[in-house]
């Protein structure tokens, strides 16, 4: 519906509707009696929707509404496993250092030795493994991802209690039936294979466990966020998503919520192909993140094009699982990709909470190791960023080769070092108002 269209106005469409199909005379009353109609409705500040199983002529009936802004047919999403682009990169120099790290205003920094690769990868910028990722202590407190996906297992350990239920959007409860949500969010704060480690994870279930969706779960997810995030901290959304076309109103949802500060890591998707055909990746209101695989390479399944913003490590990925509460698991995917950037959205939030969206956005292609990749050439002006969390790590690198055989430094291990830092088969129709 119109911005301006009220939630009285909107019941009062939705009444109309529902007029229209009985006076038609076209349904018995035991057809109208198992009539779905309208199944969902959509109020936020922003705008206003419903969703409904409507007849093609009821369709042409509502566009003719002078109070319906556009109506779209709801599409079906999976999992991201195996028209405006993104801002132009700038200069930040209140997040940036003139070199190109983060501003860290002392920060204590830790090493985790041994990680698993994708962690090791985003800790310098050189090609190759120096066997450490160097981070924030508190990097990510205060600072919740908010998974959107096939649930998540919060029990699993490597949450340390930092993981919560929000809402289900499923009929199938809130448990991971899947396990790619856990995985995700995992790769975004977990203790050992985590970006963020010191952030919280706040669990949407859009996904069924086969791990697909509508898009309506999606927007409702998003809405979710914006009616109930904290106050007191900032949210990031990750959505390791795929196969789905273009939607207004996905790309609405995220254009609103990224207004009211939410900032947002989509996987870019894995069908080799171009990003910009997918929403939200052409919203421009979202970071999009491609996959890198261990030699530097652009995944051979991730997505491609202008609209992607970013690249982070996507293949064989180590991760949680939710087969038991200390179990793990190897995925590769844009899917893996997008929680690296979303870990790093919440450390620069959590160093910087007055940041806005695009300031963080421009932070991390800022920072990001420039021209690494290959096989990016010849893909619509693909940017050649693989992300960088900004530490500089070149001291601890060699103080944890001072180590020897690891004894001090193994897997798992940290130490502090000083540094400068389903719906149903029939077509279901979004009206929006």
């Amino acid at each position: 519906m119109h911005y301006h269209i009220n939630p009285t106005q909107l019941k009062e469409h939705i009444d109309w509707l529902f007029s229209i199909i009985k006076s038609s005379n076209i349904f018995t009353d035991e057809q109208l009696s198992k009539f779905r109609g309208v199944v969902g409705q959509l109020e936020c500040d922003f705008f206003h929707g419903y969703i409904g199983h409507l007849p093609s002529w009821v369709i042409e009936l509502i566009k003719r509404d002078p109070w319906v802004r556009f109506v779209e047919e709801d599409q079906y999403i999976e999992l991201g496993q195996s028209t405006t682009p993104s801002p132009t990169p700038s200069t930040n120099t209140s997040l940036v250092t003139t070199n190109n790290f983060l501003a860290t205003n002392g920060n204590n920094t830790l090493a985790q030795a041994n990680p698993p690769w994708g962690l090791d990868r985003i800790s310098h910028r050189e090609p190759g493994f120096k066997g450490l990722y160097a981070y924030p202590a508190d990097g990510g407190k205060n600072v919740d991802i908010y998974i959107l996906d096939t649930g998540v297992n919060i029990n699993h350990t490597d949450f340390e209690g930092r993981a919560r239920h929000g809402q289900s959007f499923s009929d199938e409860g809130q448990r991971d039936g899947n396990g790619h949500g856990t995985h995700v969010a995992g790769i975004a704060a977990g203790r050992t294979y985590g970006v963020a480690k010191a952030a919280s994870i706040v669990s949407l279930k859009v996904l069924d466990n086969d791990g697909t969706g509508p898009i309506s779960a999606v927007i409702a997810g998003i809405d979710w966020v914006v009616r109930n995030m904290n106050s007191s901290s900032r949210a990031v959304v990750n959505m390791s998503l795929g196969r789905g076309g273009k939607s207004q109103a996905m790309n609405d949802i995220v254009t609103a919520a990224m207004g009211r500060g939410v900032v947002f890591a989509a996987a870019a998707g894995n069908d080799d192909v171009n990003a910009c055909g997918t929403s939200p990746a052409d919203s421009g209101s979202v970071m999009t993140v491609g996959a890198s695989d261990e030699n530097d390479n652009r995944a051979s399944f991730s997505n491609w094009g202008r609209c992607v913003d970013i690249f982070a490590p996507g293949a064989n990925i180590t991760s949680a699982a939710h087969t038991s509460n200390t179990a793990t698991r190897v995925y590769s995917g844009t899917s893996q990709a997008a929680p690296h950037v979303a870990g790093m959205m919440a450390i620069v939030l959590q160093m910087f909470p007055a940041a806005t969206p695009v300031q963080i956005y421009d932070t991390l292609r800022d920072i990001a190791t420039k021209d690494a990749l290959k096989g990016i050439e010849g893909h619509d002006n693909t940017r050649n960023l693989l992300l960088f969390n900004g530490v500089n790590s070149t001291n601890l690198a060699q103080e944890a080769r001072s180590a020897g055989d690891g004894s001090n430094f193994g897997w798992g291990s940290f130490r502090d070092m000083s540094g400068g830092w389903k719906l149903v088969s029939e077509v279901a129709w979004w009206v929006w108002v």
